[in-house]
């Protein structure tokens, strides 16, 4: 799947930009609590930043395909930046839970979702069929990989180096992988005009159920994310 050419080109970045979505709200959660000592400011403030993404993800992709995408992964990329540098400042000098709140939201609404568009690529080079299948599950074990490697980065950042080295790795990781896409050429409208006129996914019922399912996990993530930390902090 990966040694024809020009895949490695956008792979390799979807690949290092699955990261910073398994680094940035543990990272948060740990900036949090390391400055404030509290794990239910650290437990809210990344929860805003979960739910923003979850929200904005999808526009940003939309914004991608419509518009030249290098602008979008431009805009994105300072954003992401100015947010993470703004909820470092505010967390070190102990600001009010409001300002940690929209600082994270900031960096929550610019986080661009990589793995969609390493995908959106996929389906664009390849017809539906066995070949497309095996692409994505490739796309699969990247993902699974990025939530067991990228946890643990940001933990050792965060634990050995600074509160704040959580968060500073997940944008170091969106740089490169915003330089990767950019590099690629735009994907054609042609190839995107069809998928513009469907109804949107939402509707589909098969779509509704994956969506109360994921919901499940991601409450079953998020639970964890903050109480394996307590525990752990807890137990030396």
């Amino acid at each position: 799947m990966l040694g024809a050419p020009g895949r490695l080109a956008f792979v390799v970045p979807g690949a290092v930009g699955r990261l910073p979505m398994a680094m940035r709200t543990l990272g948060c959660v740990l900036l949090i609590q390391g400055y404030t000592g509290s794990y239910g400011s650290a437990g809210i403030v990344g929860a805003v930043l979960t739910v923003v993404s979850a929200v904005a993800s999808p526009r940003l992709g939309q914004l991608a395909d419509r518009h030249p995408h290098r602008l979008i992964l431009a805009v994105s990329l300072a954003l992401q930046a100015l947010g993470t540098t703004a909820l470092i400042a505010l967390a070190a000098n102990d600001a009010p839970l409001i300002p940690l709140a929209l600082a994270a939201a900031i960096v929550g609404g610019s986080a661009m979702p990589f793995p969609s568009m390493s995908r959106a690529i996929w389906s664009a080079r390849l017809e539906r069929g066995p070949a497309l299948e095996r692409a994505f599950t490739v796309e699969s074990m990247f993902d699974q990989v990025a939530f067991i490697v990228g946890p643990f980065i940001a933990i050792l950042l965060a634990v050995e180096v600074s509160p704040a080295g959580g968060l500073i790795g997940a944008l170091l990781m969106t740089l490169v992988a915003s330089v990767g896409f950019a590099r690629l050429p735009d994907i054609g409208a042609d190839e995107l005009a069809a998928s513009r006129d469907h109804p949107p996914a939402i509707q589909i019922g098969g779509m509704q159920v994956l969506i109360v399912a994921f919901v499940g996990l991601g409450v079953l993530y998020g639970a964890f994310e903050v109480g394996l930390v307590a525990f752990a902090d807890e137990h030396g």
